[in-house]
């Protein structure tokens, strides 16, 4: 296990669990949104982004995190192991509104200056301006992702592990730092 790629909805732990594992195994870490989040919010172009992805997948030993369409090809290419973060959908979105209004009153920063803000919260509005109706909506698409990556990329010898829980993520962790 030397090129890891996890992925999973927003709030799924993926960022987590990508740095204690790239911690714990001496791997270089690269979480895919403070790639593609510019500040404003801006996303990065997609030749650019592309290309650090690339760039980054092609060291010999990684943890990516985040599950991007535009550079999943690239990055699970050259994967040898893929973590599907596989919550139920209520507690995810829970932990994910809760989170963004922790990180809305502490003002705290995330990639290239941005912030989330409190209209994050704000159900009523459509999933790209709501981080909390865009987990919601993501579940069952992502579910789905977890089994198209399973069937296409576990016969080409990837390893797919889906993890539901956070004791089953602990568990796995455990082992695969041994």
């Amino acid at each position: 296990m030397e090129r890891i790629s996890i992925i999973g909805t927003a709030g799924s732990g993926k960022t987590t669990l990508a740095r204690r594992l790239a911690e714990r195994l001496g791997l270089p870490h690269l979480e895919l949104d403070a790639v593609f989040h510019q500040p404003g919010w801006t996303p990065l172009p997609d030749q650019e982004f592309t290309r650090t992805v690339a760039d980054f997948v092609a060291q010999d030993r990684w943890v990516v995190c985040g599950k991007y369409a535009q550079v999943r090809p690239i990055v699970f290419g050259r994967a040898d192991t893929i973590v599907c973060l596989d919550h139920d959908r209520l507690r995810q979105t829970l932990r994910v509104a809760g989170r963004t209004a922790r990180r809305a009153a502490r003002r705290e920063v995330l990639w290239n200056g941005n912030r989330e803000s409190w209209k994050a919260l704000w159900v009523f509005q459509p999933g790209e301006d709501s981080i909390v109706r865009w987990a919601w909506d993501d579940i069952p698409r992502a579910r789905a992702l977890f089994d198209q990556v399973d069937a296409e990329w576990g016969p080409r010898g990837v390893d797919v592990v889906r993890l539901r829980g956070w004791r089953a993520i602990d568990r796995w962790l455990d082992q695969a730092s041994r």
